[in-house]
């Protein structure tokens, strides 16, 4: 049997009638899970930086297969409808193994925070509307409904499986911009105002992870260090399917302070992805050794923004330049970022737009001029054009608009672009917009409040079976 090349990362081909880059066909994971099989199958995937456990490629699509055996699924995609399964993997190597598995296998997901209580796992089930849960193994959990009368009750465990009360309600296929079902679901942080499910499509998700793959100019002899857990989005984005059109790996675990430099030694580690948290810890600790200053490229951290003195501190203690970057649910994970020359990087920023558009505007919804404050919108192929309804009744709720007209999304986040183009993030909006403006505001935000309304009654029942807070997606397990 002729033996492949390695593939290459995924191309961004421009159509020239079109604004961006098309999206890959739906499928793509699957193929290129068994293209990495094929041709660099024995090569490690993923690594657990404690107990040194490592899978191949080759196990990554033995599991996609399992998976869709177990699903009936005659090939990626055929017959996944009306599926939903969730994955509460607590080791992190088998977390990456069933997450990339479950795509390539075409199953619509969404991950849950391992964790998470079983309460907060049993409201996630309900909130989410699964219908089967992934756990630890590659064991699969069947979700059942239970109804009582006309109306479907809370979650209950029936003979020690739990029950969700209500599918989540699907785009409205008659609609061009909702047309693709969504291969993962997630969630919005909900810092100001209530969160939302953000459905991302395979093609929106293989996209970001390209641009990730481009603009860090990863290659297969890349081996990234990703403590951050791997329920969030950008994890899931810029560590696993980076990996997969990469060709590279990516080392996971829990994250120590105190020997966080050992472990990116021992694993060989090029760059780190780490959130604001943890490069503050590490400012703290012994200086890593020589060889790990020459290796290692960068250290990537998103997740909040960085006060510029720990920017400072951390290259004092280090001498390892850190890499700023910006990412949201509503768009698959990166939004902006620093370049990776440490000449064209601006401490404070998050730097410059990584695969969308990216605009500053006044609260009457006016472009501002390059250095005023406003409020952040982004626009592009993998910005998400509605969130889905959640809750009870969420069957029954069309999807929310995420996007005005013109497919800008209101980020619910504060900055300025400076003259160069990079941009600065300063704050939050005291209240959020549900990603439109003008009148879409209070349009949107009477449709929150009526939501609100109409939970109401069955988070209160939540909160007594369940004993979690009273609050939708504050409890949730699947937090970005």
């Amino acid at each position: 049997m002729a033996v492949l090349s390695p593939p290459t990362p995924l191309s961004l081909v421009r159509n020239p009638r079109r604004r961006g880059p098309t999206l890959p066909p739906a499928g793509s994971i699957g193929a290129l899970v068994n293209q990495r099989a094929l041709t660099m199958g024995d090569r490690p995937a993923f690594t657990d930086v404690r107990d040194g456990r490592a899978v191949t490629w080759h196990d990554v699509a033995i599991a996609a297969r399992k998976l869709r055996s177990r699903f009936g699924l005659r090939s990626s995609g055929l017959g996944a409808a009306g599926l939903r399964v969730g994955l509460a993997v607590t080791a992190p190597v088998g977390a990456c193994v069933e997450y990339l598995a479950a795509l390539a296998a075409g199953l619509p997901i969404a991950a849950l925070d391992p964790a998470s209580s079983d309460a907060e796992l049993l409201w996630s089930t309900a909130t989410l509307g699964l219908t089967h849960l992934i756990r630890d193994g590659g064991e699969v959990i069947e979700l059942r409904p239970v109804r009582s009368g006309a109306e479907e009750r809370h979650s209950q465990v029936v003979r020690g499986r739990a029950a969700h009360p209500s599918a989540l309600a699907l785009p409205d296929q008659s609609s061009a911009s909702t047309a693709v079902a969504p291969t993962l679901v997630t969630a919005t942080r909900g810092s100001t105002g209530a969160p939302k499910l953000v459905p991302l499509t395979e093609g929106q998700l293989l996209l970001a992870a390209a641009n990730t793959v481009r603009h860090l100019r990863l290659c297969p002899n890349d081996v990234g260090y990703c403590p951050a857990p791997l329920h969030r989005i950008d994890t899931q984005v810029v560590g696993i399917l980076a990996a997969l059109l990469s060709g590279g790996a990516i080392v996971v675990g829990s994250f120590d302070r105190r020997s966080a430099w050992t472990d990116v030694d021992r694993c060989g580690a090029t760059w780190l992805n780490l959130v604001p948290t943890m490069v503050s810890a590490l400012t703290d600790v012994s200086a890593p050794g020589a060889a790990v200053k020459r290796r290692v490229r960068f250290v990537r951290v998103s997740g909040a923004e960085l006060p510029i003195g720990t920017h400072s501190g951390f290259w004092q203690a280090t001498g390892i330049s850190l890499l700023e970057s910006y990412s949201l649910p509503e768009a698959a994970g990166p939004v902006a970022s620093n370049p990776v020359e440490i000449a064209g990087r601006r401490p404070g920023s998050v730097g410059l737009p990584v695969g969308v558009d990216v605009r500053i505007i006044s609260g009457e919804g006016q472009v501002v001029p390059l250095g005023q404050t406003g409020r952040v919108q982004v626009r592009g192929a993998t910005v998400v054009s509605h969130y889905l309804a959640y809750g009870f009744s969420g069957r029954d709720r069309a999807p929310l608009p995420a996007a005005d007209p013109a497919g800008w999304l209101d980020t619910g986040d504060v900055g300025y672009r400076s003259i160069d183009g990079y941009l600065y993030l300063t704050g939050r909006e005291a209240t959020a917009s549900l990603g439109v403006t003008g009148a879409g505001v209070g349009a949107g935000l009477r449709a929150a409040r009526r939501l609100r309304d109409e939970d109401g009654a069955a988070e209160r029942s939540s909160q007594v079976a369940c004993g979690t807070p009273a609050s939708p997606l504050r409890a949730a397990a699947f937090r970005p």
